[in-house]
């Protein structure tokens, strides 16, 4: 039997958001398995977030790296990429509190299925349990998260999806995966990176999945106003890059409700569905 203690490397790109830093620290001090070694990435904040680290050994060992100017998410985790020698690979946002099996679960799907590209977790809105994320969908003119809002304990938000794009809010890949797709491309400077690295993680032949049993629970977008910075720019390259790639997947996810529903409910079997079109919260 081979004594090899597989590497880990967690990238945590810190850009302000000082407020949620503890919380968020504590959960991965939690959640970090053996063999892992982070690298805390400041993007030139204007908190002081060094105050927020723990003393604690896995703090203490972390790579510490401070960009002089605004590099942007993707610049940031690129710093970390470039240097980081794991053999699985881990991003992640402050803005979460991660349940402790959130990245071994990961892990164990991502050494089962040699086809994993990128995975991703189930994300929580901490004010209430309701699900922020498990995949995103397309319609014909928007995108949105599949089964947002539903209870997180819900059948239909408990089994492992692949699907076209994971949050990069909790992105996870084996250093295989990763030597194909490269670094995140940094023309997409805070927004949209992870739906590029996805859609190009698909186009080398890869299945991306929200894998269940990995979990977080997700504040969303606590950096401040240039958490958005680029953003109508970066989703105008996205349709420039992709739009003849990417697929309307949504009447997949519609019809697995169905399905579902029709499982629990067989006196419905028959009934004709109606659809009410309403606003997508992202919209074109």
């Amino acid at each position: 039997t081979s004594n090899y203690l597989m590497k880990i490397s967690i990238i945590v790109p810190i850009f302000n958001g000082i407020r949620y830093l503890p919380s968020f620290l504590d959960s991965l001090e939690a959640a970090a398995p053996e063999g892992s070694r982070v690298y805390l990435v400041d993007d030139a904040s204007t908190e002081p977030v060094d105050t927020a680290v723990p003393s604690t050994a896995l703090f203490m060992n972390a790579v510490r790296l401070r960009n002089d100017v605004n590099l942007g998410y993707s610049g940031s985790v690129n710093r970390a990429f470039s240097i980081c020698d794991g053999d699985y690979i881990f991003q992640l946002n402050t803005d979460l509190i991660l349940d402790p099996n959130c990245l071994t679960a990961m892990i164990e799907f991502l050494s089962t299925n040699k086809k994993a590209g990128i995975v991703g977790s189930k994300l929580v809105y901490p004010t209430n349990g309701r699900v922020q994320h498990v995949g995103m969908t397309f319609g014909q003119l928007s995108k949105r998260h599949v089964f947002e809002g539903m209870a997180a304990s819900h059948p239909l938000c408990c089994r492992d999806r692949d699907c076209q794009i994971v949050t990069g809010a909790t992105a996870g890949m084996t250093r295989q995966a990763f030597n194909a797709l490269g670094p995140l491309d940094e023309a997409y400077f805070n927004s949209n990176l992870d739906l590029d690295h996805c859609l190009r993680s698909i186009k080398l032949g890869f299945r991306n999945s929200v894998v269940a049993a990995s979990m977080a629970y997700h504040w969303v977008s606590q950096s401040g106003p240039a958490r958005f910075a680029g953003f109508n720019e970066a989703q105008a390259l996205l349709w420039r890059q992709w739009g003849a790639m990417i697929k309307t997947d949504l009447p997949r996810f519609l019809d697995e409700a169905i399905e579902f529903l029709l499982g629990t409910r067989p006196e419905l079997a028959g009934v004709e569905f109606q659809f009410e079109r309403v606003p997508l919260a992202y919209s074109l």
